[in-house]
């Protein structure tokens, strides 16, 4: 099966928002509910780490979008889950429980509703492999990396309760063993100094590093992006200009908005009036307890924290990538 007309994936951290504007984008007419792909992270991990060839990685790739694409008008492999925000349930349009009752048949019947549709993806921190995803898609894809300043305590908070499963090999395909440190280390480690600082036993500092990391290689990966398929977004920015960055995407993805769009950005509690954690009391209670050990009257992370002078230094590298992706790439 060809590639469709437009295929949409939205990238960022673990923690980074994604979900909000994911819910968003679904709400734009053509767009499908987003899904997950552990299948094309996992042969984009494994490709990057040095485990498969760039050849074996597209085929794997390529079969699983095919697949995809193929599912879709049917409602084939859909998800159910009452209480999961990629499921039928959430989906803005409410279109999948008819597509239950379609025979195969459909998809040679109405070929035109079909090319008319947007797949939609959401990837967690792939855009180093975003070549990858362009061999495949060509012209059709439509790849939106959104960022999340590094100094977020709800950034840091997720990725360092991640990186305690991942360390354990539990599911993961972010780490791999390394012989040299006899440890499952992160692939996108390849600092001696950095590899040294995560190996410390503080998960607060190993999160910052990994942050930094992903942010360092997806921003060596984007640079000969066309602009007609690659858009960078700001969390920082979307909450509180929503509308302005709305009409861009509308352009980027040449379609409109569907009826439902006034309705999930009222449930997302967009446009806010600053970039504010979307956590409750509780939430912010227990971040603050167990990763911070202290109180703290600033929700986002800064240098007036008793942090250690490795992770501050790894938090300002951080921050300056950020920034550089946002001022550079978003312009």
């Amino acid at each position: 099966m060809e590639n469709p007309n437009r295929f949409l994936i939205v990238d960022g951290l673990v923690g980074g928002g994604k979900s909000a504007i994911s819910q968003v984008l679904c709400a734009f007419q053509d767009v499908e509910i987003w899904r997950i792909s552990p299948t094309i992270e996992l042969a984009s991990a494994l490709f990057y780490a040095g485990k498969i060839s760039e050849t074996a990685s597209t085929i794997i790739i390529s079969e699983e979008i095919a697949t995809l694409v193929r599912d879709l008008p049917l409602a084939r492999n859909s998800n159910f889950n009452l209480k999961d925000q990629s499921s039928v349930f959430y989906d803005p349009q409410f279109r999948y429980f008819t597509r239950l009752f379609r025979g195969t048949s459909y998809l040679a019947k109405f070929p035109s509703r079909i090319d008319s549709c947007i797949p939609f993806l959401m990837t967690h921190s792939n855009t180093h492999n975003i070549r990858l995803l362009n061999n495949v898609l060509g012209d059709s894809l439509r790849y939106i990396w959104f960022v999340r300043s590094p100094d977020s305590i709800s950034l840091i908070d997720q990725v360092s309760r991640w990186i305690k499963v991942w360390e354990n090999g539990k599911g993961s395909h972010r780490f791999h063993y390394n012989e040299e440190y006899n440890t499952n280390l992160p692939c996108v480690l390849d600092k001696t100094n950095d590899i040294y600082d995560f190996l410390e036993d503080d998960h607060i500092c190993k999160s910052i590093i990994l942050i930094k990391n992903w942010l360092k290689h997806g921003l060596s990966n984007v640079s000969n992006m066309s602009p007609s398929c690659f858009h960078v977004i700001s969390f920082e920015e979307y909450v509180v200009n929503t509308h302005e960055i709305n009409a861009k995407l509308k352009h980027f993805l040449n379609t409109d908005y569907s009826r439902s769009l006034p309705r999930i950005m009222s449930q997302q509690k967009l446009p806010r009036l600053k970039p504010v954690e979307a956590l409750t009391h509780k939430d912010y209670s227990r971040i603050t307890r167990d990763l911070l050990s202290r109180k703290v009257t600033d929700i986002s992370l800064s240098s007036s924290l008793n942090l250690s002078s490795k992770s501050l230094y790894h938090l300002h590298e951080s921050l300056d990538l950020y920034h550089s992706i946002v001022n550079g790439l978003t312009k």
